[in-house]
């Protein structure tokens, strides 16, 4: 199961837009649980209806064009508690009301998940099955997609209202909501700290001083080594077992010879340590992609999340001045706790 989280995961990441989004996850989600239908109901911020986005299973016709009203229906259901519904026999609930748009009255089970962003319930994952209620592993998993999709969805909002913001199309009062990494209340100009940089798209660079580039490199290496130990550490009343064992799944990963020797090596050969750690990475994860095994394959994915760390710390030590207005608050898209 989670080795094909990190498949939809990895196409998610790729897609241009939040329709190719949708889109993915119920084909996805369709393709793995042996369920007969599955959508995706959107919040209409000004209606507060949800609107039918997309869906494999039901008719292919309804997407966009079917809206749910208030009190009405089993998916309004989810958002008006904030929580998942899940029905064995949906037709014997009081609030189950087929709609003949969609086709849903042809299914007898009823999962509904609530896509919940800090609180704010911004739209429905549902399944359907004809015959057989949904068992733990399938609810496990579609709370997983549910979490993840939030996130994208809500970064997709935001980045509309950034636009219309920076283009004029927003009214005068339109605000961004975001989530204070320190409390107390100021006012100032909002200043967006610069976006670090993805690993694919670091560029090639000629080092002045390739001993000096190879040292940063392995200190990058160790500070993320002690800083997964201590995280680790930290976190290990707290996480469940599978996550807490990504932490050594990560460890042994950066204490391969062949991830650091191999960079060392394009070091020496005249790149600097992020080109080089980027063609290492990029070789390294290719190789676990195209292996038939599912868990060995979701190595790729965690091969590519050590490449993201070490670049943030090699990222640190390149220092660039940058000005920042007087009385101004730094915008970012997250704050790491570690």
């Amino acid at each position: 199961m989670r080795a094909y989280i990190h498949d939809i995961v990895r196409e998610v990441s790729a897609a241009s837009n939040l329709d190719d989004v949708l889109a993915i996850i119920v084909r996805r989600v369709k393709a793995f649980l042996p369920v007969d239908a599955c959508a995706v109901y959107l919040t209409d911020v000004e209606s507060g209806r949800l609107v039918l986005m997309s869906s494999s299973g039901l008719s292919p016709t309804s997407a966009g064009s079917v809206r749910v009203g208030r009190q009405a229906g089993l998916p309004d259901l989810v958002v008006e508690r904030g929580e998942m519904v899940v029905l064995a026999d949906a037709r014997a609930h009081p609030r189950y009301l087929p709609s003949p748009e969609t086709g849903d009255g042809r299914y007898d089970a009823f999962l509904g998940m609530p896509l919940i962003h800090y609180h704010h319930v911004l739209g429905v994952l549902a399944a359907w099955k004809a015959h057989f209620p949904f068992d733990r592993d399938e609810v496990t998993f579609l709370i997983t997609i549910a979490a993840q999709l939030a996130r994208v969805i809500h970064e997709a909002a935001a980045v509309g209202e950034v636009r219309s913001l920076l283009s004029g199309a927003a009214q005068e009062k339109a605000f961004i909501q975001g989530v204070q990494a320190a409390a107390g209340l100021a006012i100032g100009t909002a200043a967006l700290l610069d976006p670090l940089a993805k690993l694919e798209s670091v560029p090639d660079r000629h080092p002045p001083d390739i001993d000096t580039e190879e040292s940063v490199f392995r200190a990058a290496v160790v500070a993320a080594q002690g800083e997964l130990r201590s995280a680790g550490e930290h976190l290990s009343g707290i996480l469940p077992s599978e996550v807490r064992g990504l932490f050594d799944v990560y460890s042994t990963l950066l204490g391969s010879d062949d991830l650091v020797e191999s960079t060392v090596e394009r070091i020496r050969a005249g790149n600097w340590a992020p080109g080089a750690w980027r063609d290492t990475i990029a070789e390294h994860a290719r190789i676990f992609d195209q292996l038939d095994d599912p868990y060995l394959r979701a190595r790729g994915e965690d091969v590519r999340e050590i490449g993201q760390r070490i670049l943030l710390h090699l990222q640190s030590e390149i220092k660039e001045s940058r000005p920042y207005p007087e009385r101004c608050i730094l915008v970012g898209d997250r704050v790491s706790i570690t």
